[in-house]
């Protein structure tokens, strides 16, 4: 009953009654009755292409796991436009790798902070407060992020809807959540940024030339803020590129439809 709406609106402005009418992938014809061994008669691409059995999944969608979450980051950013091909959005599928992106991320990056912490022996004492501290930060980062992926998914969703697209909900959520990998990109140059400023302080001792130390703050300020800044750009690309390609490439995906929905809407490829 809840997907009524969505369905009424889809039958009025568009040639598919609802998102598991089987289209073809490319242009969007109705393939409903064809034979699946042929062609689509608008475009040409064989229907075998457009089946929603050829979206297998991401690895992470296959199989949830630090390994194949590592698969999956590895294939979207060598190979976007296969892992693109593969995407699931069936709802017995794990929808979006978002999470575990952003907590895997975030922890990565504390550890790697912290570790300056143990080079410093008389430091040790201030591990808790320091470690406290790189956790709230951690925290607010990963709730920062988190809130710009729903925001970007619902932006994708307007586009979707203005261009007259069968991307739901769902679908932007889980093409938003595997380019949340552009977000990892952004906190390991932050890392990447901190130490740069640890190895001046240290290159600097404490004792030196005022004049030299002014140069050296200016110096870190030179580097550091180009840096930070320079990850959120590099994290915002790479998410917004793989966004783009995932809403043009999905824009008719298909998915299997549920065994308790109504029979008679669509056959089940």
């Amino acid at each position: 009953m809840a997907q009524a709406p969505y369905c009424s609106l889809m039958a009025r402005s568009t040639p598919w009654k609802d998102q598991y009418t089987l289209l073809c992938e490319k242009c969007g014809y109705v393939l409903e009755g064809l034979d699946q061994a042929g062609v689509c008669p608008e475009c040409g691409v064989p229907i075998e292409g457009s089946l929603p059995g050829s979206r297998l999944g991401t690895p992470y969608q296959q199989k949830p796991g630090l390994r194949s979450l590592l698969q999956t980051a590895w294939l979207t950013i060598h190979n976007p436009k296969r892992a693109l091909e593969i995407m699931s959005f069936d709802r017995s599928a794990p929808r979006s790798p978002l999470s575990p992106i952003l907590t895997y991320t975030v922890v990565a990056c504390i550890a790697l902070v912290m570790l300056e912490m143990f080079s410093k022996p008389n430091s040790m004492t201030n591990f808790a407060l320091f470690f406290g501290i790189m956790t709230i930060i951690g925290v607010l980062i990963w709730s920062a992020f988190f809130i710009l992926t729903i925001i970007f998914a619902y932006l994708l969703l307007a586009i979707a809807r203005l261009l007259r697209w069968r991307c739901d909900t769902e679908a932007c959520w889980v093409i938003a959540g595997h380019a949340a990998i552009g977000w990892s990109f952004t906190g390991f140059a932050w890392v990447a940024g901190w130490y740069t400023d640890r190895l001046i302080q240290y290159l600097v001792p404490t004792q030196s030339d005022w004049h030299l130390r002014i140069q050296t703050m200016t110096l870190i300020d030179t580097v550091i803020l180009p840096v930070f800044f320079g990850g959120i750009v590099l994290g915002s690309l790479i998410f917004a590129y793989i966004s783009y390609l995932g809403l043009r490439r999905c824009k008719y995906a298909n998915r299997l439809r549920p065994e308790n929905s109504d029979p008679g809407a669509t056959t089940r490829p």
